[in-house]
């Protein structure tokens, strides 16, 4: 028995590839009265700050604007009124995504398809979705638990200065949340690798700190950075009946400071889970 063959038809979206070399860079979506459906752009090097997207031309005319950079950078948009983007500022393209943007001419604006409270089947999103590394604390709402990596160095150790154990403000792990947030500490694992010698000095009172105020139990010298071998320590929230807490204030590492002997050069990790809530 024959069988006719019906004929498919499959049309590409015209594609538009850009790489930037500064802020401000238009986003082409027409060239020679035709339209893109698709702008690849390449940061160059750096993150971009006030992109715009060139205005469409038609009621509905859709353009995906994808971020085809070899580095972690962002494309980030100029104001509406600038960028014709609605979301201005707001609207940043990472590393590997890609945004599909509608033309409105009611706006005059373009307008991001994703978000605003879309709903996805379950099971949607795998593991195999989400590129590695790309969904970070940052990105989640802050009143969900954050994790935070920060480094202390062989000078912030030893140190007195802004930024080291020893200041009075201490070695800042987490920034003040702004005015009206409390940052609260749920636990801290401090990895320290010994190098060369081990430190003098301390007085084995190593604390976590929200602003001034302890919220972590003293970690003995010996136990970490006092060590003439590589340790990890944990600590936990302090289990006190109350601690008083004070708004905007940053979570820090403080203690009195360790002294160089000459050739200590070991290093600290401090890996922090908190969450900011409001005041």
């Amino acid at each position: 028995m024959d069988e006719k063959m019906g004929t498919r038809l499959h049309i590409n979206d015209r594609v538009k590839t850009q790489t930037g070399a500064g802020n401000g860079e238009t986003l082409e979506t027409y060239d020679n009265g035709r339209g893109f459906g698709v702008v690849l752009y390449d940061c160059g090097g750096a993150s971009r700050t006030g992109v715009i997207l060139e205005a469409g031309r038609v009621d509905g005319q859709r353009v995906f604007v994808t971020n085809i950079s070899d580095a972690a950078e962002t494309i980030t948009f100029a104001t509406a009124a600038t960028s014709n983007v609605a979301n201005g500022t707001a609207m940043i393209v990472a590393r590997y995504e890609s945004v599909p943007f509608i033309w409105s001419e009611t706006l005059g604006k373009w307008q991001a398809a994703l978000g605003g409270g879309t709903t996805l089947a379950d099971n949607t999103v795998t593991t195999a979705t989400i590129v590695d590394e790309n969904v970070t604390s940052a990105k989640i709402d802050p009143t969900v638990i954050q994790a935070v990596t920060v480094d202390i160095t062989a000078t912030e150790i030893v140190g007195t200065a802004a930024g080291d154990i020893g200041h009075s403000a201490g070695a800042v792990l987490v920034a003040a949340p702004g005015a009206g947030y409390i940052h609260e500490f749920i636990s801290a694992t401090l990895s320290y690798t010994f190098a060369t010698a081990a430190y003098t000095g301390g007085n084995n009172d190593l604390v976590i700190r929200q602003g001034t105020t302890a919220v972590s139990a003293a970690i003995a010298d010996a136990d970490l950075i006092g060590d003439s071998a590589s340790d990890i320590a944990y600590v936990g929230s302090l289990a006190a009946a109350d601690i008083k807490l004070t708004a905007n204030s940053t979570l820090n590492l403080a203690g009195t400071a360790y002294t160089q002997p000459g050739t200590a050069a070991g290093t600290l990790k401090v890996h922090v889970l908190y969450r900011t809530v409001a005041a």
